[in-house]
């Protein structure tokens, strides 16, 4: 039980603070007055500070040194963070609970801040028994999303795709999203032998996961999957996202499609040739158009000016003469992400879809779809 009249602890601004930007896009909101809160709660010397909202909930711990008073209060999160923020770094700040406020002293400040009452801060998530549990390295984890975050769309009336779609089976993850102009497809292998189970996240959830574990010192991370919900943890942090309510529709046929031309390009070289060629489009112009001919790819675009950039680049190509129009955007956004030295570009017409993978990896598949000319 904690004694809900006390609190009473010292604690590193820098410590606090760090914490606090985390939480930033997961508060609870307040209705009654629009103010943005935070749950503190201290037991057992360690620190919890708790953030939801009705599609994620954020847990950091943080570990005290010396024995504390327990205690919990709903705080702004706001005033907290802007007080912290201006108190110099290395600073000690002592949290102390008296009626209903809560004290932040320094050495030199004081500041007196009002609390909310505990029932106004409701709880999203009933964390019952998981139905699976995984252990996932961070690299891994890591991998998986930002391998596909660039295809979720934004705000669609189609509201699965808004989110990312996780199918785990077997020893596998797959993680698919698509905004209905381009697919990305990646998978990873597991250690655990699961059952069919699929969901859908979403985009700020994916965004969020990222952030908060891709630098953290800990190797693994793992996953534990509920009816309505899946929960990330770490040693100090307790991620949960709600799953988006709604079919992801089946892609098997777009990422299990076969091509009929193959050619492989320099990444690199290729990036380079898509920045000067599209150095001359202006905003919300994003066309560039691939004319593939024997042993050579010409890329050109062309302004409201009537001005004009063309390069060409060498490939071996031997299939008819095929004229592609791409958003380049795209294409960057797909380049930007692969990190081996060569990447296939697979096609068989000017109107059906294209395909862009690594060389050597099968594992991550992108899919766009060009733009009649």
């Amino acid at each position: 039980m904690y004694n809900y009249n006390n609190m009473n602890f010292f604690i590193l601004k820098d410590k606090i603070y760090d914490a606090l930007k985390k939480i930033n896009n997961i508060t609870f909101l307040n209705n009654l007055d629009n103010e943005k809160n935070i749950i503190l709660k201290l037991k057992n010397n360690i620190l919890y500070i708790i953030g939801n909202d009705s599609e994620n909930e954020l847990i950091i711990k943080i570990h005290l040194e010396n024995n504390f008073e327990d205690g919990i209060v709903f705080i702004s999160y706001k005033k907290l963070i802007n007080i912290c923020k201006s108190i110099p770094n290395k600073t000690v700040i002592n949290f102390l609970k008296e009626k209903n406020f809560i004290i932040l002293k320094t050495d030199k400040s004081l500041f007196h801040i009002k609390l909310y009452s505990l029932d106004k801060f409701n709880s999203y998530f009933n964390y019952d028994k998981s139905i699976y549990n995984i252990c996932i390295s961070k690299i891994n984890l890591i991998f998986l999303l930002k391998s596909v975050y660039i295809s979720i769309a934004n705000n669609d009336v189609r509201n699965y795709l808004n989110g990312l779609y996780l199918n785990i089976y077997e020893n596998k993850i797959i993680s698919i999203s698509t905004d209905s102009y381009r697919l990305s497809f990646s998978k990873i292998n597991l250690i655990n032998n699961i059952n069919n189970y699929s969901f859908i996240i979403y985009k700020k959830s994916v965004l969020e996961i990222i952030k908060i574990f891709d630098n953290i010192e800990f190797l693994n991370i793992y996953i534990y999957i509920y009816s309505k919900f899946i929960t990330f943890c770490s040693n100090n942090y307790k991620f949960t996202s709600r799953f988006l309510n709604d079919e992801f529709p089946n892609c098997n046929d777009i990422i299990n499609k076969n091509f009929i031309h193959i050619v492989k390009i320099d990444k690199d070289y290729l990036i380079n040739v898509i920045y000067r060629i599209s150095s001359i489009l202006e905003s919300k112009n994003y066309l560039i158009i691939l004319n593939f001919i024997k042993n050579n790819i010409l890329i050109s675009s062309i302004n409201s000016n009537d001005e004009s950039a063309k390069e060409n680049i060498d490939i071996i190509y031997d299939g008819p003469k095929i004229q592609i129009g791409i958003n380049y955007k795209y294409i960057l956004d797909i380049l930007l992400i692969l990190e081996q030295k060569y990447i296939l570009f697979k096609f068989n017409d000017d109107k059906s879809s294209i395909e862009i993978n690594e060389e050597n990896n099968l594992d991550r598949k992108y899919i766009i779809m060009p733009i009649r000319i």
